[in-house]
This record gives structure tokens, C-alpha cells and sequence, in this order.
């Protein structure tokens, strides 16, 4: 293998491997899932999304898509199995940040575990779990305002606590929220052949 295959190697299959969201339809919100992300089926609108949607954020201050320890999994069908949003490795007592600017519609205990519901002015709903937050129906939040703290009960797969984070739609479909992050734009430089 040439100097040159290695470079396009790495270049090219580096995003699917890390999780790093390469510029293009994904980058803009269009709802292509990130690399690695389960496919689309009847139940997921991933192409619902529309490009002029303002861009969301990780609900956790310094995460990285990388940082996500379990993919969103769409049902088969609107009951079966499946991962209706994402898992963000986080410590417990982590700060959680509102994705966007919404409401606040739900505050409380879900299966003992808190859940913090905010719905947001282009009809999605965000849905945080687990997290203990002094936050109530109604109130309202900024993107990027500190809205609770991760506490322990998710499901976070060996983890000690981790942060769900799911959206849906306002007719009830479940999406990727990652298909809402605006990614980084990756570029292919030419070789200096000196």
C-alpha cells in the first residue's frame, strides 16, 4: 500500500470510526444518520428533518459524538425493541444544557428515574433522562442553559451513569438526535510532492 492509499484511508474511514459527522446533509440537519447508525424504517423520519432547521447541541458541555456509548436504534415497528435516542457517557452530577431554546413540559419521575421533557419552537421534543433538575412544567430555557445534573438509573451498558437523550417529532416519531448536530467540515488537501 502507497503513502497515497494510507492518506486516503485514513481520511475516508476515519469519521465511520470515530463517529466524527463529516460535512454534507448531515452536517446541515437534513437527518442522515452518523456514520454507524442503525437504518431507516417506516417509523423513523429521519428525512422529516428539514435543511433550514436551526442547528441543536449536545446536551452535555465538552461531549463529542464520540463521546455517544450507545446509537440510537429505531423500532421495527412503534412497539417493538429499539434505542429511541442516544447515550452520552457522562459522571454522575455532570451539568446537563438544554439542546435548544423550548419549554419545559415535563419534570418528574419516570420508572424512578428523572426525566426532564422540553419541547422546542420547530414542534420537536427533547427528552432527558436521567437527570435531577430544579426545573418545572413551563418553565422556559435557552439553548445551552444549564438545566439539571445527570443522576444515576439509565441503562448506560457498564457505565456508572451516562445521559439519554431522544427527540421526537410532534406526530410522535422518534429521530436521531444526532441527525440535528451541525458537524465539521472535512476537506481533502493535495499532497506536497516536494
Amino acid at each position: 500500500m502507497n503513502e497515497f492509499s494510507v492518506f486516503v484511508a485514513i481520511v475516508l474511514v476515519a469519521p465511520f470510526i470515530t463517529g466524527i459527522q463529516a460535512a454534507g446533509p448531515a452536517a446541515t440537519g437534513s437527518g442522515i444518520p452518523y456514520a454507524g447508525a442503525a437504518p431507516v424504517n417506516q417509523h423513523t423520519t429521519f428525512g422529516a428533518v428539514p435543511r433550514d432547521r436551526a442547528s441543536y447541541s449536545l446536551p452535555l458541555a465538552g461531549a463529542a459524538i464520540a463521546d455517544v456509548v450507545r446509537r440510537f436504534e429505531p423500532p421495527a415497528t412503534t412497539y417493538s425493541r429499539g434505542h429511541r435516542g442516544v447515550d452520552i457517557a457522562a459522571d454522575e452530577g455532570r451539568t446537563v444544557f438544554a439542546p435548544r431554546s423550548g419549554t419545559v413540559t415535563f419534570a418528574g419521575q419516570v420508572a424512578g428515574r428523572g426525566v426532564l421533557v422540553i419541547s422546542h419552537p420547530d414542534g420537536l421534543r427533547s427528552t432527558l433522562e436521567a437527570v435531577s433538575t430544579a426545573l418545572s412544567r413551563g418553565d422556559a430555557v435557552e439553548s445551552g442553559q444549564a438545566v439539571g445534573k445527570v443522576a444515576a438509573g439509565h441503562d448506560c451498558r457498564g457505565l456508572a451513569a451516562c445521559l439519554h437523550w431522544g427527540v421526537r417529532t410532534s406526530a410522535g416519531d422518534y429521530i436521531d438526535p444526532i441527525s440535528l448536530i451541525r458537524g465539521g467540515k472535512i476537506v481533502l488537501l493535495p499532497r506536497n510532492e516536494e
